[in-house]
């Protein structure tokens, strides 16, 4: 039996409790913060107004500031995030007894066993969750619809029409692919019909000079090449088959595999190809990297880099989404990557470097709380394995905060970590 369950997110949680208490704030930039007088305050959720201002989490109120001069800043008032943590939690174990918390404002919900006694309808039952906790707790949910239509043929034609339905009904906030571009046509298009796009000024930029462009033709054939850098994970097991009839396989990674990743890399770090379209090519590669590998194993003829690498999620934090993606692309590039999985203690990282002999550790966050365990977990390996480099990478994270937590290198996305590796693997051979 297929299983039903609700990925539940309260979008900008603390900012949105603060506000229940300064209503007369709600249109106006605002953000919880540190304590302004210190140096090192941060910032730790903002509104939406701020969000459009360009104002970020982890950055440092004085970034922040210069961004947004009339900036609110709200202290943070942790006691009272966990009360209402804890009042939205109540709501959901009366739904289901296999309620799971993420983190102070992230939850799953396993309704499998109990759909049947709220109707039977999944999507009803979803939204009445999330309508009533806007209603008794005046916090705002946030409701996700990429996994929507996961299956089906031509899924954004799906999302996008529910996006619409959705957004009739009261949406407050998405989760969704910004560069889908039926998604912003819906959002685009209500906006400008319910007068949140005054004089349809965003939608007149952005289709006021578009042109129609006609569908490239279907090729039969790619070379490995062309189907990592477009993402053929078929297409790109099938080329290799057919190289390794005629080439030999360290060369077939060096001048086909090797070089059309850089160029996947490039282009994603100019934010010409954006990250699904970077998984799907890194998958693609790992297809072609698994054909060629295996024929190298049966004639005894590998290659890999000398440096070993171990990754975490660090404690505390469930978030490995970007620390899968970049494994991924590390292996590709031929790295011993140990994976440690996400929620690990500092104490396991130090073990694991110690017992692998690793010279490079990539940890990651995606949340503000989790933060403090990065740094402790340097903290522990400059004490005790003073010799290894530390990269870190995360949502959270910017170059400043990286350099106070004593990180060795900040990779702003998943290219960036891989491009250090390269870096620290020519220097140690």
């Amino acid at each position: 039996m297929d299983r039903v369950i609700f990925h539940c997110d309260l979008n900008c949680f603390y900012a949105s409790v603060e506000l229940l208490s300064h209503p007369e704030l709600r249109e106006v930039p605002v953000a919880v913060a540190g304590d302004p007088a210190s140096r090192h305050g941060i910032i730790l959720a903002k509104n939406e107004p701020a969000k459009q201002c360009g104002v970020k989490t982890a950055e440092t109120i004085w970034q922040a500031k210069k961004k947004c001069p009339n900036l609110v800043l709200l202290p943070a008032h942790h006691k009272l995030y966990r009360e209402y943590s804890n009042k939205v939690n109540a709501i959901y174990d009366e739904y289901t007894d296999l309620a799971e918390s993420f983190g102070i404002d992230e939850s799953w919900l396993d309704v499998t066993n109990t759909l049947h006694l709220f109707g039977g309808d999944a999507k009803a039952l979803a939204n009445a969750i999330r309508q009533r906790v806007k209603r008794e707790l005046g916090v705002k949910p946030s409701l996700g619809v990429s996994n929507l239509s996961f299956g089906l043929p031509q899924r954004e034609n799906i999302t996008s029409a529910f996006f619409r339905m959705a957004l009739q009904r009261g949406l407050d906030a998405a989760i969704m692919n910004p560069n889908s571009e039926a998604m912003m046509r819906v959002c685009r298009s209500y906006c400008a019909l319910s007068g949140w796009d005054e004089n349809c000024m965003a939608y007149i930029a952005a289709y006021g000079q578009e042109q129609p462009q006609a569908a490239a033709p279907a090729k039969a054939e790619y070379t490995l090449r062309e189907a990592i850098e477009k993402g053929l994970k078929d297409a790109a097991r099938q080329a290799a088959e057919s190289a390794l009839q005629s080439r030999a396989g360290l060369a077939i990674i060096n001048e086909e595999i090797v070089p059309a990743l850089d160029a996947v890399g490039e282009r994603f770090e100019k934010k010409t190809l954006f990250l699904p379209q970077l998984l799907m090519s890194a998958e693609a590669a790992k297809a072609a990297f698994e054909v060629i590998k295996a024929h190298l194993q049966g004639q005894g003829d590998t290659q890999r880099s000398h440096l070993t690498i171990v990754i975490a999620t660090v404690k505390g934090d469930v978030h490995d989404i970007g620390k899968n993606i970049v494994k991924v692309l590390l292996e590709n590039y031929g790295f011993h990557v140990v994976d440690l999985g996400k929620d690990v203690a500092p104490e396991t990282v130090l073990e694991a470097v110690r017992r692998e002999n690793a010279q490079l550790v990539g940890l990651s966050a995606l949340m503000t709380t989790t933060v403090v365990y990065m740094k402790e977990t340097i903290q522990l390996l400059r004490e005790q394995a003073p010799g290894v480099k530390v990269m870190v990478g995360g949502a959270v994270l910017t170059q400043e905060y990286a350099d106070n937590i004593g990180a060795d290198f900040y990779g702003k996305d998943a290219m960036a970590s891989v491009r250090y590796a390269t870096e620290l693997a020519e220097r140690f051979s």
